[in-house]
């Protein structure tokens, strides 16, 4: 009952978001350069030093980018001005943007909202394990795998299509310098359906074999391996060719040394439940190759339209994966519930899964990750994202009572280093350095 209230919660918490995201100016950008971007405006820029002008050159460009593609401005000109028309340039277009508003409050606070919205997409993703581990193991008769998951997919196709139109109307979707880069160039619309269908096949075959999982193994097993998706994503990467770094052989390192204790360390043992771990690491290659392929469509389709065709697509595979293996599942499921006398208590526990799933997190969650991720940035998003297996746990030993030993914790421990350590790329020195350590040497 505790578990079922608190997904009661999970909607409305993630529409008080999205109303209060819904005042959020349409700039982007980081702290860092929003700060910077408030000295340009406040300093004479007539005597300023090569590297200081290039920087300031870069921020403006960037602010410039938000403006409406046919609106003019003396910055088309800066890379061939001469520095005393650059400066008087210069001193216009900031004096320009001091007018349209505090910039830098609009940028902190778009970072702020960005990041509260990330906060909530990761409590829902970490909801999921605890509430479809009690579906399938804390009913007598749990519904088929095949039709949750089915039923998930469905519901996500159907939450799209109304929650879509609100979070447009809050411009919580609006991706302006994404829209303006395909505007400019020709698109190939086939993409479009091409890009959907993959990642809806790799999601498909991720999402059923996480609901297998999560059928024989704990919630926290569940959600811990699932999350070896951070570092399923670079070792792929390797073996494509593309470098890996020390660091990150140090975190696979130290995530195969914490499975390994972790699963030794907890209250579930024996066959069903090593199985169920199998299941979550599969499931977690499937969704590295799904993440792998958002990356790969990401900045040749729109932001929605992927969206919207990944789900469709996965709707339409999970339905056929269901009439094509899970027929006589279902009608035993029936059969069986509505002989049990218990249909309102079976029915409730399948309507909490698929709308949970579905609802929050394959739709609402994926439609307000858009603008939320493009506010903050990936890489202090994927640590945010890290938390999920130690929230998930959480919730597991509060409202499925279940716990781990010590070698678990240790190994839980180690685990959550090494995804912050793989969410921690390390930096690039010539770009993150400021301009004035560059200046000074």
């Amino acid at each position: 009952m505790r578990l079922s209230l608190a997904f009661v919660l999970f909607p409305l918490i993630t529409v008080s978001v999205a109303a209060w995201s819904s005042q959020s100016p349409k700039h982007h950008g980081s702290p860092s350069r929003t700060r910077s971007a408030q000295a340009v405006g406040h300093e004479a820029p007539s005597l300023i030093d090569f590297q200081r002008r290039h920087f300031q050159e870069d921020v403006l460009i960037r602010l410039h980018s938000s403006r409406q593609p046919n609106q003019q401005s003396p910055l088309t000109k800066l890379s061939v001005s001469p520095i005393s028309d650059y400066s008087k340039e210069l001193a216009e277009s900031t004096t320009t943007l001091v007018d349209d508003g505090n910039f830098m409050v609009d940028q902190d606070a778009e970072y702020q909202r960005g990041l509260a919205v990330i906060m909530v997409v990761t409590f829902i993703f970490a909801g999921h394990s605890p509430l479809a581990h009690a579906v399938f193991s804390l009913t007598d008769k749990p519904p088929p795998v095949l039709l949750v998951n089915a039923g998930a997919a469905i519901s996500a196709l159907c939450s799209l299509f109304l929650l879509k139109p609100v979070l447009e109307s809050t411009s919580m979707l609006d991706t302006p310098e994404l829209s303006d880069e395909l505007a400019l160039e020709s698109r190939d619309d086939s993409n479009d359906l091409r890009a959907g269908f993959e990642m809806g096949l790799f999601k498909t075959f991720g999402a059923t074999l996480n609901f297998y999982g999560l059928s024989l193994t704990s919630a926290t097993h569940g959600a811990f391996l699932v999350q070896l998706t951070t570092l399923f994503v670079p070792v792929i990467q390797g073996l494509m060719g593309v470098p890996i770094t020390k660091r990150m052989w140090t975190a696979v390192g130290l995530a195969m040394t914490g499975v390994l204790l972790f699963t030794q360390g907890s209250d579930g043992s024996g066959d069903a439940t090593l199985i169920g771990d199998g299941l979550c690491v599969a499931s977690a290659l499937f969704l590295g190759a799904y993440d792998l392929s958002l990356n790969r469509w990401g900045d040749k389709v729109p932001p929605v339209t992927l969206i919207t065709n990944k789900i469709a697509s996965q709707a339409i595979l999970s339905s056929s994966l269901l009439l094509a293996f899970g027929g006589d599942e279902i009608w035993d499921y029936i059969h069986n519930v509505v002989l049990s006398g218990e249909m309102s208590t079976n029915l409730l526990a399948f309507v909490a899964i698929a709308v949970g799933n579905g609802l929050l997190v394959n739709a609402g969650a994926s439609l307000l990750q858009v603008r939320a991720q493009n506010a903050i940035g990936a890489t202090t998003a994927q640590v945010v994202y890290a938390t999920q297996p130690l929230i998930s746990a959480m919730l597991s030993y509060a409202f499925l009572h279940e716990t781990i030993g010590a070698p678990g914790v240790v190994g839980g421990a180690m685990f959550l280093g090494a995804v912050f350590l793989a969410g921690n790329p390390e930096p690039d020195i010539a770009e993150e350095k400021p301009f004035w350590d560059e200046a000074s040497q």
